[in-house]
């Protein structure tokens, strides 16, 4: 019994390192996958980091303004509440999205299985290393996401209409942010653990990908929302039981209790906040200790309820095929990759999210500008604009998530294989860009089109249209991988430029494209000229990508800007 308690101690350090290094190597981004994504996690840090410091700079002239022009403490008060909602939201989203990246790594794998199986070590040793594997993860961006907010926290606590100390303040703030960071740890959790107690084994897969989809999408669209919370001051100093609905309001209320200054109002909200996180925790330990306990239930793979599916899906592939084949079986490939990997499944929720959420955060502030939005010109303008937003957005989407690699070193059997029909496979890849990218969010927008701009609806849809094919195009110019099978070194350019440029053709593209329809729109025969002229454009750039694969070859290692490429003058 000693030896045996003595090696569950030890295991527990090792074990932990183990899950924390899987952590760490999500998706294999590049040959040395665990140190690239080390430097991805070590730049997002720094972004929280100087977001924090941005912040400051915005925020310092409004509470100059507060503390000199105002007579009276009130609106100083009033625009802290708005302003504390959102320091207390925006790690909440932070810590949401890393845990939920890494949710389904909480329990072991049937690799980890495997290897864990044989070796005298207690499923209590295993839980709680996984779990504190996942609460070091989440700790990090946790620390650094208060530690950017903190700079904010002093200077809204300097002035003559402060209410309390700078040390009161941060202790309070730190104690309720912290406590909303863990209640998304524990939610998450404890989405995590009904899903794998009530869902049937053999749609567990399936019924995971969904869900974490599902959620990913919430999370991306709930990010402009937060930007409005420093509104929502009255909002909330008016005590409406609307309140009650937001999770940050919740741990305010416990912020303000903590700060000595909570009226009934709040106290309510403290409760709610205190009995959020209880809920959440009671939820995840008790379904993670009965699951725990069917290991079988957590780490099998889902029964093969789908067998007669696959082996007609196999005869189908091992059928004689038209001179397209190397075309279809990457298009399988890639559509297979995209539903069943969760790291490219979330990547591609995610920036479309945050593009669905763009889009709809326009249409928002268009509704709220008159009582009559359906006749306003800033409706127009959103239902015009949205189009090009959605479709810049998911072409990004779908890019990147091409991009990263799925199993790198299975690349091989694409290298093995390389001949004359690269220009097909490299064509699977241009079509589920264009698909994804293009057609399906303008199919998905036509009605909300049609409703705000009635018949102009089909000018502005086939503008759109056209505008994304050339999109596409550009994108896609010198793309000379298959999806998923080429190394990816990130951090060829610094962060920051890379945001900027992205920014700027966002703008470009939203801006060129909404001036197109406008133009269309006033003079009617300007709309064939526009179809045309995008038309021709697009044409051009497919000719010239056709003519590019005709004369290269496939690439499976991504390429540093410092490193040194042969010209290959000798190459046919």
């Amino acid at each position: 019994m000693r030896i045996g308690a003595a090696l569950d101690d030890r295991s527990w350090y090792c074990l932990t390192g183990h899950f924390l290094r899987g952590l760490l190597d999500v998706g294999g981004l590049s040959p040395s996958g665990s140190v690239a994504f080390r430097r991805v996690l070590i730049g997002l840090v720094a972004i929280m980091l100087t977001s924090g410091l941005v912040l400051v700079r915005m925020y310092m002239g409004k509470y100059t303004a507060l503390n000199g022009i105002f007579t009276t403490r009130e609106p100083h008060q009033v625009a802290m509440l708005g302003d504390d909602a959102l320091t207390i939201a925006l790690p909440m989203l932070v810590v949401a999205f890393v845990t939920l990246l890494v949710s389904h790594s909480l329990f072991p794998d049937e690799t980890d299985f495997r290897v864990l199986l044989a070796l005298p070590i207690s499923k209590r040793a295993v839980f709680f290393s996984k779990l504190l594997a996942l609460l070091l993860f989440a700790g990090l961006f946790v620390i650094a996401a208060h530690i950017a907010m903190a700079p904010l926290i002093v200077t809204m606590s300097i002035g003559r209409w402060a209410a309390h100390g700078v040390l009161h303040r941060l202790a309070a703030y730190g104690v309720a942010s912290v406590g909303a960071s863990l209640f998304v740890i524990l939610a998450l959790m404890a989405i995590n653990g009904l899903l794998l107690l009530c869902v049937p084994r053999m749609r567990l897969q399936a019924a995971a990908l969904v869900a974490r989809s599902a959620l990913l999408f919430a999370l991306a669209v709930c990010v402009p929302l937060a930007a409005k919370l420093p509104t929502l001051g009255p909002f909330i100093a008016s005590e409406t039981w609307l309140s009650y609905l937001v999770p940050p309001i919740w741990f305010l209320g416990a912020e303000r209790v903590l700060l000595d200054s909570g009226t009934p109002y709040f106290v309510q909200l403290a409760r709610i906040a205190v009995a959020a996180i209880v809920a959440v925790l009671l939820i995840a330990m008790g379904s993670y200790a009965f699951l725990y306990r069917r290991f079988d239930r957590v780490i099998l793979r889902p029964a093969d309820a789908a067998s007669g599916r696959r082996q007609r899906r196999a005869r189908l592939l091992h059928r004689p095929v038209d001179r397209r084949q190397a075309f279809a079986a990457i298009s399988h490939f890639t559509r297979a990759t995209l539903t069943r990997s969760p790291l490219h499944h979330g990547v591609f929720v995610a920036v479309t999210a945050f593009g669905t959420a763009i889009g709809a955060n326009r249409f928002l502030d268009a509704t709220g500008a008159t009582a009559v939005p359906s006749t306003t010109d800033a409706l127009t303008s959103a239902a015009i604009w949205a189009p090009f937003a959605l479709v810049f957005m998911m072409n990004l989407a779908v890019r990147t998530t091409l991009v990263l690699p799925f199993e790198p070193r299975a690349n091989w059997i694409f290298r093995m294989t390389e001949d004359d029909s690269r220009g097909e496979q490299l064509s699977a890849a241009v079509q589920t860009v264009v698909w994804l990218g293009v057609i399906v969010p303008l199919l998905t927008l036509f009605p909300v089109e049609w409703a705000v701009l009635g018949p102009r609806a089909i000018e502005c849809t086939s503008i759109a249209l056209l505008c994304g094919l050339v999109l596409a195009e550009l994108h896609m110019g010198e793309w000379r991988r298959i999806p998923f099978t080429c190394s990816y070194a990130p951090g060829k350019r610094f962060v920051g430029n890379t945001i900027i440029i992205g920014f700027a053709a966002f703008l470009v593209f939203t801006t060129i494209g909404y001036g197109l329809v406008r133009y269309s729109i006033e003079r009617p025969t300007a709309w064939l000229i526009v179809i045309g002229v995008l038309g021709a454009v697009a044409l051009q750039r497919r000719r010239a990508r056709l003519w590019l694969w005709q004369r290269t070859t496939l690439v499976f290692e991504d390429i540093v800007p410092n490193e040194i490429e042969p010209l290959r003058l000798s190459a046919d």
